[in-house]
């Protein structure tokens, strides 16, 4: 199973531990602290009033129907733990963090009673198994993606590391984007353009399942304003008419793209969601990226690309003493 360049995962771990305090801070049910010392840092998110977060939210959590419950390693912001260290190497890397979770767990078993370490990564789950004195259970959780650059700064180079299966893939993509007519800008996200993109999010959730009123969506957006990180809008053009709209965000060598949103016809949105694969590549390429983040969800398309599949587990912590009770 691939794992992240360690470079580029030292950079994306340290972002997300910001990233998790500041999305903790927008919502007054997270309480965000950190375990750690100047050469590691283990988040935590403590949650009141758990189960009035969205249904959706919850199972891609793995939050379980209580009204307290702490995160260990957090794990909203970007739906995957986190723990951010020096040590680039595995042993190392889990000699530093083991004593930390440990801590965390059983801090948190003697206070809500419930805790939890939310898409775990391969690389990280044998640390967050290691905690003595406590009943440990594990189930799969959706995969996460990742496209790896491998170094390449333009479509030919990326087009070396590729099976030929998926260089065909990516050839097909582009003469289908460049026979419609499809193109893309970037440029800042501000409060102006998450007020313009607002609609098509909320049209976009509304085909997904999961209807949200449009001053919801803008909302969403504007929170991503306050994160770390570059925060982007993507235009997806046809005939130089927008037709949908893309979120990104830059953090170091990482891109993250983590929001679509289209409103028009129902007939277009694969063409134009495939083609948001494309517009991330070219512009991940010019920006000298490592690694294209993509998140959870549509396996088939991502992994016809190239992306690697991170498997990830949920993790759920008990007390001994709290196995011994439920056993009588």
């Amino acid at each position: 199973m691939a794992l992240l360049p360690d470079a580029a995962s030292q950079e994306f771990d340290s972002f997300v531990v910001q990233d998790e305090r500041a999305f903790a801070a927008r919502d007054s049910r997270l309480a965000f602290t950190t375990y750690g010392n100047r050469t590691a840092a283990l988040p935590v998110v403590s949650i009141s009033a758990a189960r009035g977060l969205s249904p959706a939210f919850r199972s891609a959590s793995g939050i379980p129907d209580v009204d307290t419950v702490d995160l260990v390693g957090a794990g909203l912001a970007q739906l995957t733990t986190t723990a951010w260290t020096r040590e680039p190497h595995f042993e190392a890397r889990r000699s530093s963090l083991v004593p930390f979770i440990r801590a965390a767990v059983h801090a948190g078993l003697s206070g809500s009673g419930t805790v939890i370490a939310s898409s775990v990564r391969a690389s990280d789950i044998a640390s967050f198994l290691d905690v003595v004195d406590t009943r440990v259970d594990v189930v799969r959780a959706e995969s996460h993606y990742i496209l790896e650059l491998g170094g390449s700064r333009s479509m030919e180079e990326f087009f070396e590391q590729c099976s030929n299966k998926q260089g065909k893939t990516w050839e097909g993509d582009i003469q289908r984007s460049a026979a419609a007519g499809l193109s893309f800008d970037v440029e800042p996200l501000t409060s102006e353009i998450a007020a313009e993109m607002a609609p098509a999010l909320a049209a976009t959730s509304e085909r997904n399942g999961m209807p949200e009123m449009v001053e919801l969506a803008e909302w969403r957006m504007l929170g991503i304003l306050s994160r770390p990180g570059e925060h982007l809008c993507i235009r997806i053009r046809m005939e130089g008419e927008v037709i949908g709209f893309g979120g990104w965000t830059v953090a170091g060598v990482n891109v993250l793209a983590h929001t679509f949103a289209f409103d028009g016809d129902p007939g277009l949105q694969r063409d134009v969601y495939l083609y948001l694969y494309e517009a991330c590549l070219r512009f991940a390429l010019e920006r000298g990226s490592h690694v294209i983040h993509l998140g959870t969800g549509h396996g088939h398309p991502k992994r016809a690309r190239g992306c690697v599949e991170q498997g990830r587990w949920h993790v759920t912590y008990s007390s001994d003493d709290k196995v011994q009770s439920d056993r009588r």
